[in-house]
């Protein structure tokens, strides 16, 4: 489709240019230093709107997403024309976009951010243009601003750098990171900033690279607090022989990513396992003390950290239900270790209804990549394996115990809510609780156990 709109553009007297993410990851994957692109971005030159909108509607349903913008979108091919940018406010909306026909390639190619991303192939004469020397950059390994002039009107450059320092495991450039670290990143809207940490998170084998660079580059400093507290906040050493917080919090997250391509995980647990690892010891930045033993203490850090997990993760906009698994995650991520060897039935019963919408399983993956996430050689982790096989056991591996028994079965038993609705809620409870001892496991043995509790208790009918 590409060359057939190629070929037609070029009989209006235009040309067409496949351009950014696409022609640097083609490079990658010739050189087996990336994957495949999988999204097209075709600009067009020399051609009018309404023509352009001509030629490409002949090859399917099109869709123009922002007049200013002249993007046309085709499946997975977004057909642009050239355009000019100048900031005049704060923020992704401010900016005065222009689109230009008759620009230049190379002035195009300067609005773009990093050198690599400013490459462009000519699919008719199977030509590669490269104005900015983005070839050399892709062979060197670095991410390099095109412009540093320009560089700066788009504050989200900075989390763009890291995230691609990450994905491709390349390096900075000092003249850009010196540019970035002046940047004042409060501007930038969350649903921007997410998606860039959304993508070096999930894109990248080792995410601690895109992290330790956004330390660097003030980036943590002006918009994560939460992390910028775990820089420096020693650990017991015993447990923790790599170091502070931050150390760690970074190591877990990279045994995360290797977890979820080994288990391939969706989309979505995915970024449930992530953003568990990116949060789960925030606690620590509020209970750790130093005894006079000289022992370094986090007691209760799981607990304390779920409304300051809460708290981040809301603000960086994730979908309620992505917190609503999360958090049980964070409050529950050291029941393994501390319990898993020891644990009966009922314990297992009552993690698996704490852990809701989570999962034992969810809690296993992400417990694996905390423990291995220690300059420790690898136990095997013996606490995870006992609750994995007393969870199997109990089929409550990838499920929360049922309820079998509810108010509705109370009151076809005649009693009433009306007057006593603190004790019948009370005697509903209570039966609930004795499902997850394994006192009763059946609806017959609820309702008896029910009566029975009821008589005691003087409910009435």
């Amino acid at each position: 489709m590409v060359w057939k709109i190629s070929q037609a553009v070029k009989k209006q007297g235009g040309r067409s240019l496949l351009v950014g993410g696409f022609v640097r990851d083609e490079l990658l994957t010739k050189w087996k230093k990336g994957t495949p692109a999988k999204d097209l971005d075709l600009e067009v030159y020399k051609v009018k709107i309404n023509d352009l909108k001509k030629i490409i509607s002949k090859y399917g349903k099109v869709n123009l997403v922002g007049e200013s913008f002249s993007v046309f979108k085709l499946g997975n091919l977004d057909i642009s024309l050239p355009r000019r940018d100048s900031k005049t406010g704060r923020g992704h909306k401010g900016f005065d976009v222009k689109y230009d026909i008759d620009l230049s390639f190379r002035e195009a190619a300067r609005r773009r951010d990093f050198t690599i991303n400013a490459l462009a192939y000519d699919p008719l004469a199977g030509e590669i243009l490269d104005e900015f020397n983005g070839v050399a950059d892709l062979k060197k390994d670095l991410i390099k601003a095109v412009d540093p002039e320009f560089f700066g009107d788009d504050p989200l450059r900075v989390l763009r750098a890291a995230q691609f320092a990450a994905r491709f495991n390349f390096e900075i450039d000092p003249e850009t990171m010196a540019i970035c670290s002046q940047l004042d990143l409060t501007e930038l809207s969350w649903e921007r900033i997410t998606d860039e940490l959304r993508k070096l998170l999930l894109l990248s084998q080792k995410p601690s690279v895109g992290f330790e660079y956004l330390k660097d580059l003030g980036a943590i400093k002006q918009l994560m607090p939460e992390l910028q507290v775990l820089i420096g906040l020693e650990q017991f050493e015993d447990w923790h022989p790599e170091g502070d917080v931050w150390t760690h919090t970074l190591m877990v997250i990279d045994e995360a990513a290797k977890l979820i391509r080994r288990r391939k995980l969706d989309q979505e647990k995915s970024e449930i396992q992530m953003w568990t690892a990116v949060v789960h010891d925030f606690g620590k930045a509020v209970t750790t003390v130093k005894e006079d033993s000289g022992k370094i203490r986090s007691k209760g850090h799981c607990e304390k950290g779920v409304p300051i997990a809460r708290e981040f993760l809301s603000r960086l906009k994730l979908s309620r239900k992505i917190i609503s698994h999360i958090l049980p995650l964070v409050k529950e991520h050291l029941f393994p270790a501390l319990v898993g060897r020891d644990c009966g039935e009922a314990a297992v019963r009552r993690l698996a209804k704490r852990l809701y919408p989570s999962t034992i399983e969810d809690l296993l993956i992400f417990t694996e990549a905390d423990h291995r996430g220690r300059d420790l050689p690898w136990d095997n982790f013996p606490g995870a394996r006992a609750l994995k096989k007393k969870a199997e056991e109990l089929k409550l591996k990838q499920k929360a115990p049922k309820t079998i028994f509810l108010g509705r079965h109370l009151l076809a038993m005649d009693f009433k809510v009306k007057g006593q609705e603190v004790l019948f809620g009370q005697i509903v409870k209570s039966v609930n609780e004795a499902e997850l001892d394994g006192e009763v496991r059946t609806l017959a043995q609820a309702k008896k156990y029910a009566k029975n509790l009821a008589r005691e208790r003087g409910l009435k009918k």
